[in-house]
């Protein structure tokens, strides 16, 4: 998704989840041998074509429900 914002810039948006093999401890999550998903979303400001600020929130908290 995308659109201008109330300072006339322009941020596109993507999310979904990353999908992977839970083989390894992770910021003190124990491991579990088994596939997990773990959910994103990413923001960018592009300005002249480029992208000028990114932003990525991961919900490692929505992982432990």
């Amino acid at each position: 998704m995308g659109g201008r914002a109330t300072d006339a810039k322009i941020w596109v948006m993507s999310m979904g989840q990353f999908m992977g093999l839970f083989d390894h401890e992770y910021l003190g999550i124990r491991t579990t041998c088994k596939m997990h998903h773990l959910q994103y979303a990413e923001y960018s400001c592009v300005e002249n074509g480029k992208t000028t600020h990114t932003a990525m929130f991961v919900d490692l908290l929505g992982y432990y429900e």
